[in-house]
């Protein structure tokens, strides 16, 4: 299990090979993140537990609602060069849906998979309680925390077991998928 991962270091874990998961942090100035969180709470439940995430979901079309997440997505965005699945000479990767997610007791994500080149998971914020992210078929679970982000190929299966009473702070994620284009997301605004 990833426990920590430092500011300006990148891990790359090697699942199944040839599958990898990079994780890396994304440090926000706290005024950023309390507005990302207040974002998240303001947007709420749009999907009514009715996709894979069993818990407040937010539409897939965040990165075109709010530009709350905007420096967030295009560090994320930035990283996808990074990714050793993606052929970096590739002229780029386009943000194709984006999601927030607010995981409070009894929430979970059911197993599945994504349709794209590459997903991510973004926790604007996660405690010790916090559910880890499972790669299911593998050994490899993710513990978040504050910061963290977590890339991996979309065909990876993955859940998140049940969140567990903790601090009483919610898990807020923020993610979304990248696929293949010669167009960059930050073009389409």
């Amino acid at each position: 299990m990833v426990d920590k991962v430092e500011q300006n270091e990148i891990i790359f874990h090697h699942v199944m090979m040839p599958r990898t998961v990079m994780c890396f942090t994304i440090p926000l100035p706290d005024l950023l993140r309390e507005k990302s969180i207040h974002e998240a709470m303001k947007i709420g439940d749009e999907m009514n537990h009715s996709t894979n995430v069993k818990a407040s979901m937010s539409n897939y079309e965040v990165h075109k609602t709010t530009d709350v997440y905007h420096d967030i997505l295009v560090e994320i965005t930035r990283m996808t060069k990074r990714a050793p699945w993606l052929d970096p000479d590739y002229v780029g990767y386009t943000l194709v849906n984006s999601w927030t997610g607010i995981y409070t007791e009894g929430d979970h994500t059911i197993p599945h998979v994504h349709h794209a080149a590459a997903s991510f998971c973004y926790y604007i914020q996660a405690d010790e309680s916090a559910s880890p992210l499972v790669f299911d078929g593998t050994p490899l679970e993710i513990k978040p925390f504050t910061g963290l982000c977590v890339m991996f190929e979309g065909g990876m299966m993955h859940s998140v077991p049940r969140q567990e009473y903790g601090s009483g702070k919610p898990r807020i994620i923020l993610a979304g998928n990248f696929e293949t284009d010669i167009t960059s997301w930050e073009t389409e605004k």
